[in-house]
């Protein structure tokens, strides 16, 4: 008999030290961020970047399979750049270049280096010959200019 309420004691221990060790911690902290803007932007870790690069995309339902009638997807709708005030943090649009702008001046443009899709506001888009894009920011106070890049995995063209 003791043996069983020994045994007994003992599990119920493990088991209550199993759901501390497991147990959720308070949610009311903040999440640190490491450096990281979580907000979508393409550039994310430059915090103190003039600009923030974003891939647009718009919802869409298709037609689904047996499981459900329809399905919604994203479909990438362009790129989006977002000039960022360095007084009150505050992004402002400055520019929106669809998909099929992106693709007729990139195949028209025969793919070459330099290729300029977009500018505004001294905001620039440009193409790479070897299949990157980068983005260029007008100087700031101090003279400086802020050039991001990225490789291209979701703009198909010829």
């Amino acid at each position: 008999m003791f043996k069983r309420l020994f045994l007994f004691v003992a599990l119920l221990g493990l088991l209550l030290c199993a759901g501390a060790v497991f147990a959720k911690e308070d949610s009311t902290e903040p999440v640190p961020t490491n450096g990281y803007i979580y907000d979508g932007r393409l550039n994310g870790a430059d915090v103190a970047a003039p600009v923030a690069i974003f891939y647009r995309y718009e919802t869409v339902r298709l037609p689904g399979d047996w499981t459900a009638p329809f399905k919604e997807v994203k479909k990438l709708e362009g790129i989006e750049l977002l000039a960022i005030d360095p007084v009150t943090n505050n992004g402002r649009l400055v520019m929106d270049v669809p998909v099929t702008t992106i693709i007729d001046k990139i195949d028209t443009g025969h793919h070459k280096d330099g290729l300029l899709i977009a500018s505004n506001e001294g905001f620039s888009l440009y193409y790479s010959d070897d299949n990157w894009f980068y983005v260029t920011a007008p100087a700031d106070k101090e003279g400086k200019t802020y050039t991001y890049q990225w490789q291209n995995f979701t703009f198909l063209h010829d």
